[in-house]
């Protein structure tokens, strides 16, 4: 996700700016650390991409609508429309 959670807490290149880590205690600043990687963004730009969806698993409406995402994801891949990718967002409940 937006950190290495088993590293402490590390910031990721995925950490988003202004986030604090063990890394960036002042939070991620782009003019030292660079913008976050985007990644079902930049995935969604490849040929091929047929589903690239991103969800959230912080309450229980969201990993509804994970599971919907996964099962979609697999439906597009086996019908042949292209790859297909689910970026998860989850919480660590140690940092």
């Amino acid at each position: 996700n937006a950190i290495y959670g088993m590293t402490s807490g590390q910031m990721a290149p995925t950490s988003l700016v202004g986030q604090v880590t063990t890394t960036s205690p002042y939070g991620r600043k782009p003019e030292l650390q660079g913008y976050p990687i985007k990644v079902s963004e930049m995935l969604s730009t490849l040929t091929g991409a047929a589903f690239v969806e991103r969800v959230s698993m912080h309450d229980i409406k969201n990993i509804r609508n994970a599971k919907k995402a996964i099962k979609k994801a697999f439906q597009v891949q086996q019908k042949g429309y292209g790859f297909s990718i689910v970026e998860v967002l989850s919480t660590c409940p140690t940092n």
